[in-house]
């Protein structure tokens, strides 16, 4: 858990790192209720809420690999919801996390949503070549978006949203030159939803 001041600079060491290197059920709605509730300890102006872990569309993670339990698209609505924590940008880095079911289970909770259509970013049964360096075996430019944050601490949630799609996707592109195939987008839910 991450807490990024509004101030920074040279010497200035805007961040502080709250809870690290802790095992819990990333699977249980408890948890991310619990996890959740915490940040409401510290008042801030924008909350990013990043998932990572393999995803199947209904399940993020799909199972939590030491507890054996996988999160649902609705727990983690009911989490959102049960904690009143309004998350202005999530980012499901995870297998198939973006589709109509999501959007809808999110929408009265999350403001922008950032996730993946297809498996990994897209690899088309490129298993072969591309499976080592997909999103499932390695995290990508985490620190190079951290560091956007924690440098540009105001930086507003649509700019930041954009900013995490361009990153993997240089990032993508940089590991798997010879294969562009890949999707990861971010959504304005209220905009998404406004015809349906």
């Amino acid at each position: 858990i991450w807490y990024i001041l509004k101030e920074s600079g040279s010497y200035i060491w805007n961040y502080y790192v709250l809870r690290d290197n802790f095992e819990a059920n990333m699977g249980s709605k408890e948890c991310l209720k619990a996890l959740l509730g915490y940040t409401k300890l510290f008042k801030a102006e924008y909350y990013l809420l990043w998932i990572y872990d393999h995803g199947n569309g209904t399940h993020i993670p799909q199972v939590d690999e030491y507890d054996k339990d996988g999160l649902s698209i609705i727990e983690l609505s009911k989490a959102l919801r049960e904690s009143n924590v309004k998350i202005d940008v999530l980012f499901l880095c995870s297998c198939l996390g973006m589709n109509i079911e999501t959007l809808l289970e999110i929408k009265d909770n999350v403001k922008i949503l950032v996730a993946s259509q297809e498996l990994g970013m897209g690899f088309h049964n490129l298993l072969g070549e591309i499976f080592k360096h997909t999103l499932f075996y390695d995290a990508g430019p985490v620190d190079r978006i951290v560091d956007r944050l924690v440098k540009e601490p105001s930086i507003s949630p649509w700019s930041i949203a954009k900013y995490i799609v361009d990153s993997y996707s240089e990032w993508w592109e940089s590991i798997c030159l010879k294969y562009k195939a890949y999707t990861l987008s971010a959504v304005d839910i209220d905009l998404s939803l406004i015809h349906i």
